[in-house]
C-alpha cells in the first residue's frame, strides 16, 4: 500500500507518494493558500490538490484504490486552506500533534479516502498586549519539518532548529524532545526587498550572494551589531558610490548584516534561553543558511555546537515528519 502527503504553503503545493518511508514522486504546483485569499474562495487550492493527486498517481502506475492514506500538513488547515484545525499549544510532543489530528472527506480531492490533517503550533501566550506580544508566535508546516529533520538527523533535544526561507523560523526543541515554541523574523522578505525593490537594488544588481565571501559577511555583521539594519542597508549604496567592491561584496555585506539582526532575535528570544553549550541546526543550503552556520560558530561557546542538515535529510521533509507524526497516531 502507498501512503501520500500534501505540503500546501503560501504560494506553492506539493503532493507525494510514498512506499513505506520512501519518497517515490512529487507532483508540485505554484498555486498555495494565497489563492484562497485573492480569490474569496479554496476552489482553485481544492482543484490544484487534486490535480496533483492524479498526475502523482498516474506517475507512479498506481491507481487511488491503492493508497492508505492522505494526509496533510502545512497552511492548508489553515482558514485560507482546504480544512482549518486549531493549532496545538505548546510544549507539543509529536505524540500530542497526532493525537490532535483531524479526519475530514473533502471529495473534490479524493472520494475514497478521507485526509488527515495535522495542525500547526502556537506558543503559550495568554492576553497578548504590546509588551510581550514577542512571545507569542505562530506555526503550520515548520512542526513537521522539525520532527522530521529530527528524525533523519538522528537528534535529541534540546536543540534549537534554524529554518530559513521568505520567513526565518527558530524552533526551539526541548530535553523531552517536544517543541517548546518559535520565533519568527522576517529576515528572507526583507532581504528580498531591499534587493529588488529599494535604492539599494542597483548596487547590488537586484541580486543575492551566489558565494560566501567571510571578510565581507563579517563586516556587515559587525556594522549592524554596532549601527543597526537600517544604516547598515544604506551603507551598501556608500560602498558602491565610493569603494572599489563588488557587487558580490557588497551583498555579503548586506546578508551579513541581516543575519546579525536575525541572531538578535534568537539569542533575546522569550521562549528559549540560548546557552554556550546549546545545539544549533539549521535547515537549507542557501547562502544565507551557509553565512548563518559561519557567523554563529563565532560566538563564543558555540564553535562545535552549530551543524547543518545533509541534504539529503532535507529532501522531502515535511511528507516524511508527517508520516512519522501519523504512525504515532495509529499507535494510540
Amino acid at each position: 500500500m502507498y501512503r501520500v502527503t500534501i505540503d500546501t504553503g503560501t504560494t506553492n503545493t506539493r503532493v507525494t507518494v510514498w512506499q513505506g518511508k520512501n519518497a517515490i514522486h512529487t507532483e508540485k504546483r505554484e498555486v498555495g493558500v494565497r489563492m484562497t485569499s485573492i480569490e474569496g474562495n479554496n476552489r482553485k487550492l481544492k482543484a490544484t490538490v487534486r490535480e496533483c493527486l492524479e498526475a502523482a498517481l498516474h506517475r507512479c502506475g498506481i491507481n487511488e484504490q491503492e493508497v492508505e492514506i492522505i494526509i496533510a500538513s502545512g497552511m492548508i488547515s489553515s482558514e485560507l486552506g482546504l480544512c482549518e484545525i486549531p493549532r496545538a499549544t505548546a510544549p507539543v510532543s509529536a505524540e500530542k500533534l497526532a493525537g490532535q489530528c483531524v479526519k475530514k472527506e473533502i471529495p473534490e480531492v479524493s472520494m475514497l479516502h478521507p485526509i488527515f490533517f495535522i495542525p500547526g503550533v502556537q506558543n503559550y501566550t495568554p492576553g497578548v498586549e504590546a509588551w510581550n506580544c514577542s512571545s507569542m508566535d505562530i506555526m503550520r508546516g515548520e512542526e513537521v519539518e522539525t520532527f522530521g529533520l529530527l528524525s533523519r538527523e538522528k537528534i535529541k533535544g534540546p536543540v534549537v532548529l534554524v529554518l530559513p526561507g521568505s520567513h526565518t523560523k527558530y524552533v526551539y526543541v526541548n530535553k523531552k524532545d517536544e517543541i517548546q515554541g518559535c520565533t519568527t523574523t522576517m529576515a528572507g522578505e526583507i532581504l528580498m526587498e531591499l534587493t529588488r525593490s529599494s535604492i539599494i537594488s542597483s548596487s547590488l544588481q537586484a541580486g543575492y550572494v551566489e558565494e560566501i565571501q567571510e571578510t565581507w559577511l563579517r563586516a556587515g555583521a559587525a556594522a549592524a551589531a554596532r549601527e543597526g539594519l537600517n544604516r547598515c542597508a544604506f551603507s551598501v549604496r556608500i560602498l558602491d558610490l565610493f569603494s572599489e567592491s563588488t557587487r558580490s561584496q557588497r551583498a555579503n555585506y548586506l546578508l551579513g548584516a541581516i543575519i546579525e539582526t536575525d541572531l538578535q532575535a534568537l539569542f533575546h528570544s522569550p521562549v528559549y534561553e540560548m546557552k554556550q553549550d546549546s545545539m544549533v541546526l539549521i535547515g537549507g543550503d542557501s547562502a544565507y543558511a551557509r553565512g548563518f552556520a559561519i557567523l554563529l560558530r563565532e560566538r563564543k561557546g558555540f564553535e562545535g555546537n552549530v551543524r547543518m542538515a545533509e541534504k539529503v535529510n532535507q529532501e522531502n521533509v515535511a511528507g516524511y515528519g508527517a508520516i512519522e507524526i501519523m504512525e504515532k497516531r495509529m499507535k494510540q
